[in-house]
């Protein structure tokens, strides 16, 4: 939150935070929530509103949201010779499995955004209870196979969102479930959407806003050619692939994504890979907070991190 402050200071940009879900909906679960902020802040006047996971931090403390967002677009439209009404209404960026991480969402105030996050709201619950039924293990399958093959241990709303996006679809997971780390990548993304849709989405490469770190696990074992069917050369595309995708000085943000058991860990290594450029590069000062100790201060680390925060010290 420090970060996020920081550069929404810098930058110009309102910062909201929400400590609480919203009591009417108590019954669903939290992760859904940040849809109900989203629509709340937009129902508030505000033009356009980014969503950031507590897990990401901005590591780019000079650039507007908006030229990273849209990019070029924003160019034209600062000219004139674009109209705001032309920018695309939801813009995403995708990670090694799917098109859609719903860690980093950016949605504008239009028709278009509202009933995206309208319909993306309206799957909870659309699926049949599963509990205590005999075939149990099936019928979560099946809601797996609804939200678009993102059910984990619980109905995702990431998977809800890739729903909607999905719209007009025959099979979400087909189109959606795929890696999405290139701008080709999200050229055939954007392509296997619905044509109403193609006019008001964005997808950025991964790098854009969504960059991992490399010591969470996605860069720190080369996998063996068995996992790819024992064809190589796909293992070493994908290999590759995954290098434009990992953070590096320079880029806007670090999401350090991955297994909520294993967060604090990966976020105390990827911070400490950014607090290594600090003393050639004064402006990523702003990246992260001091210390480890001071962004968990309070919180309970995983075995081995705090021999390892002492070390740093």
């Amino acid at each position: 939150m420090t970060n996020h402050a920081r550069y929404c200071l810098r930058l110009g940009c309102d910062y909201a935070v929400r400590t609480a879900g919203y009591a009417a909906y108590g019954g669903v679960y939290i992760m859904w929530h940040k849809i109900l902020l989203l629509r709340h802040l937009l129902a508030l006047g505000y033009g356009l509103v980014f969503w950031t996971d507590y897990d990401a931090v901005f590591t780019d403390c000079h650039t507007p949201l908006r030229a990273v967002l849209f990019g070029g677009l924003s160019d034209a439209h600062a000219s004139g010779f674009l109209a705001e009404s032309a920018l695309p209404s939801v813009v995403f960026a995708g990670d090694l499995s799917t098109a859609l991480n719903a860690g980093a969402l950016a949605v504008r105030r239009t028709d278009f955004g509202d009933g995206f996050l309208r319909a993306a709201w309206e799957e909870w619950g659309s699926w049949p209870r599963c509990d205590g039924r005999a075939d149990e293990p099936r019928c979560v399958r099946g809601v797996s196979r609804h939200l678009c093959g993102q059910r984990n241990l619980r109905p995702s709303d990431q998977g809800a969102l890739m729903r909607s996006l999905a719209a007009g679809l025959p099979n979400c997971t087909a189109a959606l479930v795929r890696p999405c780390v290139s701008a080709a990548d999200c050229d055939a993304v954007v392509a296997s959407l619905s044509v109403e849709s193609r006019a008001h989405v964005r997808c950025l490469p991964q790098a854009a806003i969504n960059a991992y770190p490399e010591r969470t696990g996605y860069r720190s074992q080369r996998p063996g050619c068995e996992q790819y069917g024992g064809d190589c050369a796909a293992r070493d595309a994908s290999w590759q692939a995954l290098a434009r995708a990992i953070w590096k000085r320079g880029r806007f943000r670090l999401h350090a994504a991955g297994s909520t058991t294993r967060k604090a860990e990966s976020m105390i290594l990827a911070l400490r890979g950014v607090r290594r450029g600090w003393r050639r590069s004064p402006e990523l000062l702003c990246a992260a907070p001091p210390r480890a100790d001071d962004y968990f201060a309070g919180e309970t680390l995983p075995p081995g991190i705090k021999a390892r925060r002492r070390r740093d010290r």
